[in-house]
């Protein structure tokens, strides 16, 4: 069966995979294995105190997220706990993540296939977007469960603190259209 391919399509489908991806790193900023990342954000990791922190470069997903929670002060108590949360979530999310890679792999070879197997693409694709969204809900309940771990006065620490990192990368991509359009 030969399948009309047109311009929109393909990049209705880019669109599609580039977002499914930007997901998926925030996914991963959380849960990620150091040992995967690079040698300076490995560094970067061993050298922090202990506790539940959102890492994701230039304001990524984890922008309006939590503070680096050294900030907030942490009991010791408090830092075993949110500990096992992380510990738990990064357990639960292995073999999704193992998943989202093959799928992925696979989404990208359909992509770049001679020929353009439309429903092969959109059930990858879907496939994807499940994943993640599993992924997703899984980082909301690990985020839920830290909220309730701090107290009253770390919550609103770092709330105002996520308020002030949401304002900072607004200014950054502002500063960033101005130049482009200098």
């Amino acid at each position: 069966m030969r399948i009309h391919v047109t311009r929109r399509r393909v990049l209705g489908a880019v669109v599609a995979l580039g977002l499914a991806m930007v997901v998926a790193q925030g996914a991963v900023a959380l849960f990620g294995d150091p040992a995967h990342a690079e040698e300076g954000a490995v560094a970067a990791i061993e050298t922090q105190p202990r506790g539940f922190v959102r890492q994701s470069g230039r304001g990524g997903p984890g922008a309006g997220g939590l503070p680096p929670l050294w900030m907030l002060d942490l009991s010791e108590a408090q830092q075993t706990q949110i500990d096992g949360v992380r510990d738990a979530a990064r357990e639960a999310s292995a073999a999704t993540r193992d998943q989202l890679r093959e799928v992925r792999q696979a989404l990208n070879a359909a992509v770049r296939s001679d020929v353009v197997d439309e429903g092969r693409i959109r059930s990858l694709a879907a496939t994807l977007a499940s994943l993640e969204a599993d992924q997703v809900v899984r980082e909301a309940y690990a985020y839920a469960d830290v909220w309730q771990i701090l107290t009253p006065e770390q919550q609103e620490l770092a709330q105002s603190t996520a308020e002030r990192r949401v304002e900072q990368r607004e200014r950054q991509v502002e500063r960033f259209r101005n130049r482009r359009n200098r």
